[in-house]
């Protein structure tokens, strides 16, 4: 039986999922540019809080989703990186 860690192809879901990660900011960032400048373009004070309302739950639920995709990719970087390490420990072991 053979164990094979393929780290460079972890390495490159992680480079993958970053590179995600900030084109999400970046969409973000453009939306909340959006908002900024039109916030103040409703007439009644009724539709002005309703997209108040729906812009920070928006704001809220993609604040959740950039936590959790960075939290699955900083545990998968690390994961890696501590697998890689105990392997290079085992392979010192082994070659004395």
């Amino acid at each position: 039986m053979t164990i094979h860690y393929n780290y460079a192809g972890i390495e490159s879901l992680v480079g993958d999922a970053l590179r995600e990660q900030k084109a999400l900011l970046d969409m973000g960032n453009h939306l909340q540019a959006i908002t900024d400048s039109t916030q103040d373009a409703w007439d009644d004070p009724e539709s002005a809080e309703a997209f108040r309302a729906a812009h920070r739950k928006w704001v809220e639920g993609s604040t959740q989703l950039q936590e959790a995709l960075g939290a699955v990719v900083r545990a998968a970087g690390q994961g890696s990186d501590d697998m890689n390490h105990t392997n290079k420990k085992i392979a010192q072991v082994w070659a004395h």
